[in-house]
């Protein structure tokens, strides 16, 4: 064939349907431009890589609902949602992921859903490198921040609309619902995402000072983690309203505020079409692509700004969305919990018209105006969305009332509440958060809970390093003592001994210094910690390097007492290095989770030094006073010397 032949046919090929001309175009978009860029990731670090673990628990979500099978879903997230609160949340990405490697599947599916999320996750991200930007004066910073509005909705193609769309978008479709009811962990930990990335905006609004605003963000954050102890108990009921959870920032803001809840919505909707079985997966790209092209819509299935500000307490108020993201937060009651059918957990999952309450007459639902996936629900029912809101004559109790809200015609009629509860467990985290104390640091991270992560299938890297450091740290020591004796008795068998050490230490070591420097970057710690980390991880360099000299020197010179008195400086430093292993481990407590330090603490607390001495009682828990015996049972753990247990 000639290369005209050729060239035709690659012109009919992509011309085709079915080729690659169907393929949605993957135009890529970036931030606009200024100084500003990047602050947010330099000031806050902690705050600004969860998002890059956002990012990722959104992507590894959608791939699972789109790939697994009905009945695998279930222990595919909740294998997922283990990893990411036990985890990578705890230790997240220094860098943005690449979700279209995390989600395959639904990137090709979906690309352009993919494409409007990253560009909303841009707007985010250069408000707060804006707000993080010190340079900056408050009246520059809103005008910057209108500019960068400006530049997101230049891109008509990919931006939500500034339009507060109506609710019944995400709760009255045929679809909707399905995932939270199936999944309501899995969707709390995405509400509470979405919680902290709106939230975030006040303490940085707030803060007049640069010191102020980090308090400030650390306490939103320390109230984020709180979230994730007794899930879902203490996940938002409802998802989280910018105007509600970030009031400041909305009234500064509201086309950004408005574009997020809509970014917000149209998450809860994917994952409900995604999870749907009413939707077989041959439509379920025309069904997300129509649910897209009504989000760029500021036209239709609309509310008002007046509306969309009231929406938060219509739905239940901050409390039902997660709590204040600062200031004092009211006390949480625990003794009643969490009435799930409130959150729409409680029934059994429904995605189909067909098994919703049946409606009385004159009060029926459709799908919002234009969405031709209402082919499949019944025929005939109206849905007038009204101009203004109806007030609620009383404050709505958990969950939210949907015949107060706009954009929803509801019969007054209810599905009955679940009367399953989960009583929530209290916590120090949760008491700073409760009462608006303080929180240190260490409170910003949460603890690894090593025995779920193990039965999970998931056992961080780094904590290999205390298992594996033992190994290398006694052969090389051995094979510098074997050595030794062999340079100075000139011995065979001592060397051939040393040289299996050596073999044996050196592969040791490389597997010692990954897990180590994996080790460095993400075990909890202190700054005093941090110092004899940086001594032990500096000294263990030099004293390897040492040694690796010593093994190549003895290799070439076999008996050079040279070279042996080389590898007795090289052990001693060794043994320095694992001296302050040992002062990390016994004295800083490097590598235990903060929480799991605040219980001990919390256990030891009323016992003095001269309790912890062997043999020292204290007389009112053995004449049985005020003390009761699970306060006795925490008494610390001393042994007088050469005893043991007698049990």
């Amino acid at each position: 064939m000639s290369i005209r032949t050729w060239l035709g046919l690659a012109v009919l090929a992509l011309s085709l349907p079915g080729g690659v001309g169907a393929q949605d175009r993957r135009d890529e978009q970036f931030y606009y431009p200024g100084a500003f860029n990047w602050s947010f990731l330099k000031t806050y670090p902690e705050a600004a890589r969860l998002f890059n673990a956002f990012d990722y628990g959104h992507a590894v979500l959608y791939e699972r609902l789109l790939t697994k099978p009905a009945a695998e879903r279930g222990a595919a997230l909740e294998k997922e949602y283990r990893f990411l609160t036990t985890d990578l949340l705890i230790r997240p990405p220094k860098f943005a992921v690449a979700e279209e490697v995390i989600e395959p599947a639904y990137a090709k599916l979906a690309w352009q859903a993919k494409q409007m999320f990253d560009w909303a996750h841009v707007l985010h991200r250069q408000i707060y490198d804006i707000y993080s930007d010190d340079r900056l004066s408050l009246e520059a910073r809103d005008a910057l921040i209108e500019k960068v509005t400006d530049y997101y909705l230049s891109r008509k193609d990919v931006a939500f609309t500034p339009v507060p769309k109506s609710m019944a978008l995400m709760d009255e479709q045929y679809f909707s619902q399905v995932f939270r009811e199936r999944h309501p962990k899995f969707n709390g930990l995405i509400w509470a995402y979405h919680w902290l990335q709106v939230g975030l905006y006040e303490p940085l609004i707030a803060g007049m000072t640069p010191s102020e605003k980090k308090a400030g963000v650390k306490t939103t954050l320390a109230r984020f983690w709180s979230m994730l102890e007794d899930a879902p108990s203490r996940f938002p009921r409802m998802m989280p309203m910018t105007a509600t959870i970030a009031p400041t920032f909305s009234a500064r803001h509201p086309r950004a505020a408005v574009i997020f809840d809509n970014l917000h919505m149209m998450h809860d909707i994917i994952s409900d079409v995604l999870a749907a079985d009413t939707i077989p997966k041959s439509r379920k790209r025309e069904v997300i692509y129509r649910q897209l092209a009504e989000f760029r819509d500021g036209t239709r299935n609309v509310m008002t700004m007046d509306e969309w500000r009231n929406m938060g307490e219509m739905m239940g108020g901050i409390a039902a969305m997660g709590g204040p993201a600062t200031g004092l937060l009211a006390p949480v009651s625990t003794a009643a919990g969490i009435d799930h059918a409130a959150m729409g957990h409680g029934p059994p999952a429904r995605d189909s018209a067909a098994t919703k309450a049946p409606m009385p007459p004159g009060m029926s639902h459709a799908a919002p105006a234009g969405d031709t996936a209402a082919e499949n629900m019944p025929a005939g029912h109206p849905m007038p969305i009204p101009a203004t809101p109806r007030k609620p004559d009383a404050a709505p109790a958990a969950g939210h009332d949907m015949s107060t809200m706009p954009g929803h015609e509801m019969s007054s009629i209810k599905e009955p509440a679940s009367s399953v509860r989960h009583p929530a467990a209290p916590s120090a985290a949760r008491e700073h958060a409760d009462t608006g104390e303080p929180t240190d640091s260490a409170a910003v991270k949460p603890a690894l809970d090593s025995a779920a992560a193990v039965s999970s299938g998931v056992f961080p890297m780094h904590s290999w390093h205390p298992f594996i450091v033992h190994l290398p740290l006694v052969a090389l020591l051995l094979a510098v003592l074997f050595d030794t004796v062999a340079a100075w008795r000139a011995a065979p068998r001592w060397r051939d001994a040393a040289t299996i050490l050596w073999w044996i230490g050196l592969a040791g070591t490389v597997a010692a210094v990954v897990t180590g420097l994996l080790a460095y970057s993400r075990v909890d710690h202190s700054d005093p910690a941090h110092q004899t980390m940086t001594l032990h991880r500096n000294l263990a360099f030099v004293s390897g390097a040492v040694l690796l000299a010593t093994a190549a020197w003895r290799w070439r010179r076999p008996f050079s007492r040279a070279a042996a008195v080389l590898g007795v400086v090289g052990a001693a430093g060794l043994a320095a290095v694992g001296y302050l292993g040992g002062e990390l481990v016994y004295r800083h407590a490097v590598g235990i989770p903060t929480a799991v330090l605040r219980q001990v603490s919390d256990e030891r607390v009323g016992f003095d030094e001269a309790e912890m001495q062997p043999g020292a009682t204290r007389p009112d828990t053995l004449t049985g006073s005020s003390q009761d015996s699970s306060r006795a049972a925490t008494k610390p753990h001393a042994h007088a010397p050469g005893r043991e247990h007698d049990d």
